[in-house]
């Protein structure tokens, strides 16, 4: 479980996963690619919520409620100092 830890874990491309020892809350961190087009933000979003559901599924934990949100790395801005 300690792998799993806010605090421990460590972020992969593949996803990383971290939640509370209750796991009432967690949160999926992953990079998804798609082709660009006009539904890429919501084909994204289901690459990434598939993502979590095969992260839970591992674990053996359920789920409900899920909540996603996307964020397109292209549109991230880097402050170098």
């Amino acid at each position: 479980m300690a792998a799993h830890d806010i605090f421990d874990s460590a972020f992969t491309e593949a996803g990383s996963l971290t939640y509370e020892k209750s796991l009432s809350a967690f949160s999926v961190r992953v990079v998804v690619q798609v082709e660009p087009g006009i539904d890429e933000a919501a084909d994204a979003q289901t690459a990434g919520e598939l993502v979590a559901l095969e992260h839970l599924d591992a674990l053996g934990a359920g789920h409900r409620n899920l909540r996603s949100t996307v964020t397109c790395m292209d549109d991230v801005k880097i402050r170098r100092r």
